[in-house]
């Protein structure tokens, strides 16, 4: 029972982002970094993924005002998840982002440079 909890712990951040926020990047996309929050009943921490995008057709809409409430949430999200500043977007540079929020979890996905930076915050 305990090995069968571990394979359905891996298969549902295998599809984190489809399973929690109904979106599916994989086929428009390759992972360059992935971090899953700390192992738990209901799979809550800090979701981090860096995607090259191939040919990317967005069903995301945009907004490419600079944010500067976006940018502090972000960096806070990636500096409590210890990600490495190579890991993370240039807000010096021109960018797009997408948020989504829902109860007790935060989604950012950062659009610049054919990657997409996508942290989450579940609670």
């Amino acid at each position: 029972m305990f090995v069968g909890g571990i394979y359905y712990f891996n298969q549902n951040n295998d599809d984190y982002l489809e399973n929690n926020w109904n979106l599916n990047l994989k086929s428009q996309a390759n992972s360059i970094l992935k971090k899953y929050p700390e192992p738990s009943f209901h799979n809550d921490g800090i979701y981090y993924e860096v995607l090259e995008t191939l040919t990317y057709n967005s069903s995301i809409d945009f907004n490419d005002n600079k944010n500067s409430e976006i940018e502090t949430m972000f960096l806070e999200y990636t500096s409590e998840a210890n990600i490495s500043e190579e890991y993370l977007p240039c807000f010096s540079n021109k960018y797009e982002y997408y948020t989504k929020n829902k109860e007790n979890a935060s989604l950012i996905i950062i659009n610049q440079n054919q990657k997409l930076y996508v942290v989450s915050y579940k609670i």
